[in-house]
This record gives C-alpha cells, structure tokens and sequence, in this order.
C-alpha cells in the first residue's frame, strides 16, 4: 500500500472511531438526561399538591438530604422576618444578588409551565447546593393545563452540573448558568404570569413571624434584616416582660429606587444620597407610573437621619404599591389579578381598608438595577392594564366592602375623580427626568 494509501486509511479508520466514540457519548449522554427527566418527574408527582388551576410543590428538594431538619422550628426563626417573592425561570439568576445582600431566610415562588420545569428544578437545585448554608425555600408552580415537558436541550444545560461532584467548578458557573436560562414572564403567549397566586404560594411557604414582600429583580440594602430585628427587639423590651405581641396592623415601608445600569447599588443611606442628589438614581417608576410611589414622600424621607429606626408614618394614596415588612397575617394578594397591572396595588388597597398603618424604615430602602421606561414595555401592557382596572374598580372593590362592613375606610380619594384608567403616562414625565420631584434635595454632609 502506498504512503498516500495509508495515510488515507488512518484518517478513515481515525474518522471512524471518532464517530463511534461520538455515539457511544451521545448514547450515554441520551441515558443520563433520561434518568434525570425521570428523576424530577418522579419528584413532581410525588410531591405536587392542587392550589386552584395550578400544581404547586411547596419546599421543593430534589435531593431528600436537603430536608433534614427542615421542620425543626427553633424560638429565634419564628422571630425572624422572610424574604418572599417570586419570578420566571429567566429571572432565577437574581436570586444569588440577593443572598449576597439578605442574610435571612429566603421564599422564592418559581412559575414554570411546560418545558421550564426543568430550569425551575435544577436552578432551585443548584442554588441551595451552591449556598448550603443559607435558608432558602422553593416553590415551584404549574398550570394543570400545561403540564411538564421535557426537551434535550434543556435536560443538557444541567447534565454536566447534576453528575459532577466538583462542587467549586459547577457553583464558580453557575450565575452564568442562570443567566443564559431563556424564558419570559408576561409574553408566555396563552399562558398568563400569576404574580399573586406566585406571592401567595411563596407567604405560604414561610415559616417566620415576619416577611418582607419584594419582587426578585429589587434589591434590598444592606443590614435591612438586622435593623428591622432590632427594631423588634427594642419594641418588646419597652413592653411588659410576659408580652411580646409586635402590632400586627403596622407594615414597615421601604422606600424604592431605581439606578442606571453603569451605576453600583449603594451600600448606606448616606451613599444613596449622594446619588440621587447628583441624578444617579430616582424613585422606582418614575417615568413610567410617578403615583405608583410617590406617595413614599422621598424628599422628606431622605431629610430624615440615618441614626433612627422608623422615619414617618404615610397615608394611603390611589395607586401606590409600596415594597414592606409585615406580620405574615396580612391580607392575601387576589389571585384573580395576572399578568400586567393592579396586582400589588390591590392588595395594598386592601391594607388600608383593613385597618393597618404604613410607616417608613428610616435606614432601609429597596433599589431596581436599571431605569424603567415606557419603551421596555411589553406589546399588550396597556391593554393588561385596562382589564385590571376593570377588575380592580368593578369586582375587588366592591367585594371589598361587603369583606370589611365595619371598615371605616375605602380605597377612594375624593380629591381625584375616578372612572378612567391611566394607561396613558402623563405628557410632562420626560425621559430625561432624573427624579419626580422638581426641586433636588437639598446639600447633606456625606
């Protein structure tokens, strides 16, 4: 055989074992993510319990050494405050920003219809694997009507991951992991996002006497946890010894912000300051819906000093929906509101007529990494909104009053004439606007 011949013949025969240790790869790779198809369908039925039109598993574990002494419940977690809020598979990846600024327990309600089950298992999975320590609970949720599904693509992303045992290589990746999950929450096409239902599966999920409310891509500051626990502290030893009962009508607000991009979340009050005196950051939704929170007062808040505990107390104002701690007896959120519109506001609403009092941390506040802006929108939101309204203004509030008949309140300001939406944004919101207000705060010593 000629040189050229058995040169040939190598490349065949090299080609050829390189196909058949492709195969062979292939093969074992089709086994593997069918043993781990199997092994979370296993989980799902077993663990899944109905919550309306949705499965729901609560305290989701894929792995059974992640329940030990799940259910041990000691004096000084009851005390402690949660964590709680919710999101699609696409937005797990705040969740590891969180635990880097939250040092308390964590309830996170994941949606996960169809074929996003497999993200919401092996993130939830790898998450609490990456942070052992941390006292993190997940709940997953599905639509009875779009069960799981399974695709290859999806079951690989994780294979590498669920089979490794190095543990430093898998969690060194994995917020590039997360990031790179693909999903969405309001453009599901037929599938609605149920942000309620999702809070409400995760407050049922909590096992602490307090929870604070957010939503996972808004960042709380630093020691928000340990100034609240304090606070707490300080409440009962004012009281007599043998009662330690905390109001339960009082919900303690956190101001809200939003900062560009390029632009690090501050650490102090102080900092925050500084940036919102210089345009670097403005009350969250300032373009895109200013009495969503401008009711928080943020001029006075900041005027007040970071040395106290408790700033002001606020009144009720039509369409605010603040981010709070609270006692986790505060009413539901109404599971008929989805996707776009009035879902917080409600509930909010329903504070108010209940009987509970709003007052502002003096130390804490919330901040949303990037500015809203009316272009970021999804298509239907305006049309979202308007159904919402409709529900908000023709069903919840009138159901409202016959739920609270010895209430005193009622989700109306006479100052403001009702019978329209706004879906439309006020003409004199620019872009450019910095902050809501039309006069900066004033100089501080920072």
């Amino acid at each position: 055989m000629s040189y050229v011949g058995q040169k040939y013949f190598l490349t065949i025969v090299a080609w050829g074992m390189i196909e058949i240790a492709s195969l062979i790869t292939h093969e074992s790779l089709s086994r593997a993510t069918f043993r781990l198809q199997n092994d979370i369908l296993q989980k799902i039925i077993r663990h899944s319990i109905t919550w309306k039109e949705y499965r729901v598993i609560l305290n989701f574990s894929f792995m059974e050494m992640e329940e030990s002494g799940s259910d041990t419940l000691s004096a000084q977690l009851a005390s402690d405050v949660t964590l709680v809020t919710q999101c699609s598979v696409n937005n797990l990846h705040h969740i590891i920003e969180s635990l880097q600024r939250w040092s308390g327990p964590i309830s996170i309600a994941v949606f996960a219809p169809g074929d996003h089950i497999s993200h919401a298992v092996m993130g939830s999975f790898f998450i609490k694997r990456c942070f052992p320590e941390r006292n993190i609970s997940f709940q997953i949720v599905y639509p009875v009507d779009n069960l799981p599904k399974f695709k290859a693509e999806s079951l690989r992303i994780w294979h590498n991951y669920y089979y490794s045992d190095k543990r430093t290589i898998h969690c060194k990746h994995l917020l590039v992991t997360l990031q790179g999950l693909k999903g969405k929450n309001y453009a599901l096409g037929d599938i609605p996002y149920p942000h309620n239902t999702l809070r409400n599966v995760a407050k049922k999920a909590v096992k602490t006497r307090y929870m604070f409310l957010l939503d996972v891509d808004i960042m709380p500051s630093r020691k928000v946890r340990e100034i609240f626990l304090n606070h707490l502290y300080n409440m009962k030893s004012r009281k007599d010894a043998t009662n330690t009962t905390v109001p339960q009508n009082v919900v303690f607000v956190t101001p809200a912000f939003e900062i560009e991009e390029s632009v690090s979340i501050p650490t102090t009050k102080q900092e925050l300051a500084w940036l919102y005196k210089n345009g670097m950051i403005r009350a969250f939704h300032a373009e895109t819906c200013p009495m969503c929170h401008k009711p928080t007062r943020y001029e006075d808040w900041l005027g007040v000093s970071d040395t106290e505990v408790t700033a002001f107390e606020v009144e009720w104002s039509q369409s605010w929906e603040p981010f709070y701690i609270s006692h986790v007896n505060v009413p539901e959120h109404d599971e008929r509101f989805k996707q776009y519109g009035y879902d917080r506001i409600s509930q909010v609403c329903e504070l108010y007529v209940s009987g509970h009092s709003f007052v502002l941390l003096a130390n804490a506040f919330v901040v949303h990494k990037g500015l809203k802006s009316r272009e970021k929108f999804h298509s239907k939101k305006n049309e979202e909104n308007r159904k919402n309204w409709i529900l908000y203004t023709k069903l919840f509030k009138p159901d409202l009053k016959l739920k609270y008949l010895n209430s005193t309140k009622e989700c109306v300001e006479t100052s403001k004439r009702e019978g329209k939406s706004r879906v439309n944004f006020n003409p004199h919101m620019k872009r450019s606007a910095k902050v809501i207000f039309k006069e900066k705060p004033a100089d501080r010593d920072l």
